[in-house]
């Protein structure tokens, strides 16, 4: 989220006080041609909005395949528990 938000300031224009305040890693990370880039081709944006969606929706996919395996699996457990606590 806040590379979106980064994307959509142009870093000349702000102050000094909060450029500095960024963390270094941070200024050193953002490269001023991706900016121009993202900003001025709105094709590139579109591209980079995509690639986030699939990002995004591929993890939630994961986490709830994830979630459906681990259910099957204590269904199975919690059967056979059953079965076997009534088979004495």
């Amino acid at each position: 989220m806040s590379a979106i938000l980064l994307a959509q300031v142009d870093i000349a224009k702000l102050p000094p006080d909060v450029v500095d305040s960024l963390p270094a890693s941070i200024q050193d990370k953002i490269s001023d041609g991706l900016l121009e880039a993202a900003s001025f081709n709105p094709a590139f944006t579109r591209v980079l909005l995509a690639i986030g969606i699939i990002a995004v929706g591929g993890f939630i996919l994961g986490v709830i395949k994830s979630a459906v395996k681990w259910m099957i699996y204590s269904a199975i457990v919690g059967v056979a528990a059953w079965y076997f606590f009534f088979q004495q």
